[in-house]
């Protein structure tokens, strides 16, 4: 009776390393992808911010020029 446990305990422990090692597959898995899809994120943010800087310049040029074109209208 006890071999009988024995083997019974065996086989569950056996399906639920099956189990573990197939989770922890799938959980790699998501890992990998969201790794993937942060190093894009990341990298579309830093592009956004670079092309929001370069606004922000053009726009700082463009509104001094024309402070500096109204106050020669006005003179």
């Amino acid at each position: 009776m006890l071999e009988q446990e024995k083997h019974g305990l065996r086989r569950k422990l056996d399906v639920l390393e099956g189990e573990y090692d197939s989770r922890v597959a799938e959980l790699q898995g998501d890992l990998s992808q969201l790794q993937k899809e942060l190093a894009l994120q990341t990298s579309s943010y830093k592009s956004n911010e670079k092309e929001k800087g370069q606004l922000l310049e053009e726009l700082t040029e463009q509104n001094h020029r024309l402070t500096a074109e109204l106050k020669q209208v006005r003179n």
